[in-house]
C-alpha cells in the first residue's frame, strides 16, 4: 500500500502535470519535502519545473517577511545577557546551555499560547 506522500505526489502530478512550476506545496516539515521531491522525480517522465516546496514554518516566514531565529545563536545571546547581568557570578557556558534550551523552549510555548489572545 503506497504511503501518504506517495499518494499525494501522484495526485499532484495527475492534476498539475506540465504546470508543476505554477504551484506551491506546503508540508509539515523539511523532511517531508525531501521525500515528496523524491517521489515526484520517480514519476516525472521529462524535464520539468518543480513546484516551490515549503515547510509550514518556512512558508509562514516567507509570507510574513519575518526571519526564523537560529536556536544556537539564541542560546549564545541568552548566555551573553546572563554574563552581563550576573558578572563574576555567571555560570559556565557548559552549565548554562541546558537551562538556555529549556528557557527558550518555554518562551516559545508561551508565545504559541498567546498568539490566539490578540
Amino acid at each position: 500500500m503506497p504511503a501518504f506522500l506517495e499518494k499525494l505526489t501522484k495526485h499532484i502530478y495527475t492534476n498539475w502535470g506540465d504546470r508543476l512550476g505554477d504551484i506551491c506545496i506546503v508540508l509539515r516539515n523539511r523532511r517531508e519535502t525531501l521525500f515528496t521531491k523524491d517521489h515526484l522525480a520517480k514519476i516525472l517522465k521529462k524535464t520539468s519545473f518543480l513546484p516551490e516546496f515549503y515547510s509550514i514554518e518556512d512558508f509562514v516566514a516567507h509570507c510574513s517577511g519575518l526571519t526564523i531565529t537560529d536556536p544556537l545563536r539564541d542560546q549564545f545571546t541568552l548566555y551573553a545577557l546572563h554574563c552581563d547581568i550576573e558578572g563574576d557570578q555567571a555560570r559556565s557556558i557548559e552549565e548554562f546551555f541546558p537551562y538556555a534550551a529549556w528557557m527558550l523552549s518555554d518562551f516559545n510555548e508561551i508565545d504559541m499560547y498567546l498568539v490566539g489572545r490578540e
